[in-house]
């Protein structure tokens, strides 16, 4: 008996997967927002002097990085801290989900139906676009970094969705080819890609296209209903964990060595139980624990201040179980 193929809403998951997999090891947007950061720094100064700036600097990320900032300073936690900004800032949050949408064609957070996702990924269109508006992207040399190469795949996606045209620089960054290669389709005058360098139809890119490595979108097959259902059942053995900025959550699967490594640098500290754990993150101004990388890094993260998250027991164990396998 043939086995049946998967749907588009199993490819979705499959993809999702994928992604999560392999994050972060094609290289690292991390560093383009270390890049701007510091951009920003030579700007200010400029306008407060350098010690306003560095107070100011320091205070901002305080807020989302803690005690690292006043063991190392803002410089220094960006350093320390660069592997594990997509969880800790806002901006990392926000380009690890354009990393899923620009390269995977799907969305990696959680939502209710196909349009609550569309306009999820429309309003994330509209940050990396201002993002690139507000930027001078040469000037602070940001230009061959993977911020802004995600960014421009990101919107150049939404554009193909939308039926609008791209330019041949858009094609190279979805395709994956060379400038050259573009450039020579875009020029042949028989069985060529129609369009030029400055426009390319949308039909003709996405023609174009599908016979080359891109993955086509399917974020609007998505299936959430499992993972909603989960959230609205009545909940039983709960417990409240910690949530970091990109939507993860401390688990039983976290330990390193036979512990799990609770606090910022300088007060860190090994805890054996789990529920001991849970209690010593709930005293924490910052909840902050140590998790591995997709490269075995272990990784401090912090928890947002603002949410504990109601879960089953169950549940985490399943966590651990699927991130240790």
């Amino acid at each position: 008996m043939q086995a049946e193929s998967p749907t588009l809403a199993d490819q979705a998951e499959d993809r999702l997967s994928e992604f999560r997999e392999d994050f972060g090891g094609d290289g690292q947007f991390e560093v383009g927002i270390v890049k701007g950061v510091h951009a920003i720094s030579d700007v200010c100064g400029i306008f407060f002097g350098p010690e306003a700036t560095d107070d100011g600097l320091d205070t901002m990320l305080r807020h989302r990085l803690g005690e690292v900032v006043d063991h190392h300073g803002w410089r220094g936690a960006l350093e320390e801290e660069v592997n594990g900004l997509y969880s800790e800032l806002p901006i990392g949050g926000l380009f690890h989900d354009l990393h899923a949408y620009a390269d995977y064609g799907v969305y990696a957070g959680v939502a209710t139906d196909t349009e609550a996702r569309r306009g999820r990924i429309s309003e994330m269109i509209e940050q990396a676009s201002e993002f690139l508006r507000l930027i001078p992207v040469d000037g602070w040399g940001l230009e061959d970094t993977q911020t802004v190469d995600i960014a421009r795949k990101a919107i150049a996606r939404w554009r193909l969705e939308q039926g609008d045209p791209i330019t041949g620089p858009d094609l190279v960054l979805l395709s994956g080819k060379a400038e050259q290669t573009v450039r020579n389709e875009l020029s042949k005058k028989k069985d060529g890609l129609a369009g030029n360098w400055k426009e390319v139809p949308a039909s003709a890119a996405l023609a174009w296209l599908e016979t080359k490595s891109f993955l086509a979108s399917i974020w609007q097959h998505q299936d959430d209903t499992e993972l909603l259902e989960q959230v609205n059942e009545p909940l039983t053995d709960v417990c409240f964990v910690p949530i970091a900025m990109d939507g993860s959550m401390f688990h039983p699967g976290l330990k390193k060595d036979g512990v799990y490594l609770l606090g910022g640098e300088g007060r860190e500290r090994a805890v054996e139980d789990f529920d001991e754990a849970l209690s010593i993150l709930a005293t924490m101004d910052i909840p902050t624990w140590r998790r591995p990388t997709s490269g075995g890094i272990w990784t401090r993260v912090r928890g947002n201040t603002k949410e504990f998250r109601r879960i089953e027991r169950k549940n985490l164990e399943a966590m651990a179980k699927a991130d240790t396998s």
